[in-house]
């Protein structure tokens, strides 16, 4: 009796013991599904931070990119006409290309004391035509300072309230062409109020400067002194954000935006001051209760959120994002799962092997999530080479200053008859291949183009074949994020064809000028050896190294008549 007594005193202290080892195991085994929860969780929250500031920063540089197209006219046409101009926005067809554009222009600087003269130059140029235009008149009036003028401004139609307008009375526009004067790159503007119809609206500037001389001066005093004016574009901000970012991205995080640059000597803080774009006004206004151009408050308390502060650097300026969860985006997290493993422990301590299980299944999902993000990387990346070896252009990137290749495109081996790995292999295999009477002028850009910022420069290579192309390089330096680190970007055209074209039509124009000239001198010759002389000479005038003619005699034998060259 006492025997079987201890034993089942020993059978419920072992029980107690299986319970305990149970508890134990459902405990660390729900620990770790919450680390690997929260890990998951902190994954996700940051690829969809990284990718709403990838979406950003693509789309400011495609702004960007208009920008340039707007200075490349200028530098071509210095006095580039209202008509032109207006031309150029017209063929750039902005509004069904890019979301989100309000207006493109051109900004004047003009010394305070020269505002009358530039009103009535103004007078001059619109007379007859204003093309939609207001009467010139620069409001409002700063007389301490120079103004820059909002010289062309297009679509005029919704934007007439901006023209004539000085710039320069706005802080934060007057802060940001000062800026891209000094430092030659394009700068935004934060966010400003635009005069435009039917009503005002809340948009960013992007401004890239213009320099008397097309380059851009290599010195801060120079550029001061060159400076002509800066070409911008308008964006509605808010819209261009919630096309970006799309309604997806918007429902799961919350998003603001600040630029962090300097505005009247002082730093900006985070206030509505300088901030850019807030999503909880998007998420607000879904709701029906935000105010028009107001701040709505964050979905979540920060402290409880997933948050990521990151920065963006477009042109010279620089912006922080501060990205945090929202409730939408915590709802996709598996929060039930570490729950469910806590009561299959509790009911039975047995369950730890399903447990078990059910974990190593959860890894294999989570294996398989990572391997899907792989494969769709990899496809692509694939994607990016298929395109990069489909065009005709070679594309060449190299690290500064040692000029080591960094990469090079497929194109290279349809242009240069030799295979990319031959280039990796070879460091100096594309500066071989180059005509040696053309390397002088190569080494001459390397050494150079750290104070240019962009050169364009043709030269012959030899094939393995014998035969030699022309090659249209155009370079661009790419400063890196600190001292001491940059690379250089070049886009490879092979021009041949345009070449010998050029040459042909220069060898026929030669011939033609000779052509006309011998004409006048048989028009005019008073004897045959006259005019057979005047030939010779009018055909070495013309460009050739030497010209002879002979007479038939009667017995014939071959007299000279004239010779030169």
């Amino acid at each position: 009796m006492e025997l079987a007594k201890d034993h089942g005193k020993r059978n419920k202290w072992l029980a107690c013991l299986f319970l305990l080892i149970g508890f134990c195991a459902t405990g660390i085994a729900t620990w770790r599904e919450k680390i690997q929860i929260d890990d998951e969780r902190s994954s996700q929250f940051n690829l969809r931070a990284d990718e709403a500031r990838h979406g950003i920063e693509q789309q400011v540089n495609a702004y960007a990119d208009v920008l340039w197209g707007l200075r490349a006219q200028f530098v071509t046409h210095p006095e580039l006409s209202r008509p032109a101009f207006r031309q150029a926005i017209e063929s750039l067809n902005l509004e069904q290309r890019l979301p989100g554009i309000q207006a493109a222009g051109f900004t004047r600087t003009v010394a305070s004391q020269a505002l009358p003269q530039f009103e009535a130059a103004m007078l001059r140029d619109m007379a007859g035509n204003d093309a939609g235009y207001p009467p010139p008149a620069v409001s409002p009036v700063v007389e301490s300072r120079d103004a820059f003028i909002v010289q062309y401004l297009e679509p005029i139609s919704k934007n007439r309230g901006g023209a004539w307008f000085d710039q320069s009375t706005d802080p934060k526009m007057d802060a940001a062409i000062r800026q891209a004067r000094d430092t030659g790159l394009w700068t935004t503007s934060g966010r400003v109020s635009l005069t435009t119809e039917p009503d005002n609206m809340k948009a960013i500037i992007l401004f890239m400067p213009i320099y008397r001389g097309g380059a851009i001066p290599a010195l801060l005093e120079e550029r001061r002194e060159k400076f002509a004016g800066a070409v911008f574009v308008a964006i509605r901000v808010d819209e261009m954000m919630r096309r970006v970012l799309g309604a997806g991205l918007l429902d799961e995080l919350h998003i603001d935006i600040h630029q962090m640059d300097m505005v009247s000597g002082a730093p900006y803080q985070l206030d509505d001051h300088n901030f850019i774009f807030d999503s909880g006004k998007y998420q607000a206004d879904s709701a029906g209760n935000a105010a028009d151009g107001g701040r709505a408050d964050r979905a979540i308390p920060a402290a409880a959120a997933l948050q990521r502060t990151l920065m963006l650097n477009p042109g010279a300026s620089s912006w922080q994002l501060n990205v945090s969860a929202r409730p939408a985006f915590m709802r996709h997290s598996r929060d039930w799962l570490p729950a469910l493993v806590a009561f299959a422990g509790i009911v039975a301590s047995m369950m730890v092997f399903f447990v078990a299980r059910m974990l190593d299944l959860a890894r294999r999902a989570s294996d398989a999530r990572t391997r899907a993000a792989e494969s769709s990387l990899r496809e692509k990346e694939q994607q990016l080479a298929e395109i990069t070896a489909s065009i005709d252009e070679i594309l060449w990137r190299f690290s500064f200053p040692d000029g080591k290749l960094v990469y090079v495109s497929r194109a290279v081996e349809r242009v240069y008859g030799r295979s990319r790995e031959d280039f990796y292999a070879n460091p100096h295999l594309w500066l071989q291949c180059m005509h040696a009477a053309d390397r002088g002028d190569m080494l001459a850009l390397t050494e150079n183009i750290a104070e240019t910022r962009h050169k364009t420069l043709q030269y012959r290579i030899t094939r393995p074949d014998g035969e030699v192309r022309w090659i249209c390089l155009e370079a661009y330096f790419i400063a890196g994020a600190t001292p001491g680190e940059a690379r250089v970007d070049a886009i490879g055209t092979d021009v041949t064809q345009q070449h010998r074209l050029k040459e042909s039509l220069r060898r026929s124009n030669l011939a033609l000028r000779a052509i006309h000239d011998c004409e006048t001198v048989i028009r005019n010759a008073d004897n045959e050896h006259a005019m057979l002389q005047g030939i010779c000479d009018v055909v070495v005038t013309a460009g050739y190294r030497m010209a002879w003619a002979g007479i038939v005699n009667g017995s014939g034998s071959i007299v000279p008549a004239g010779i030169a060259g």
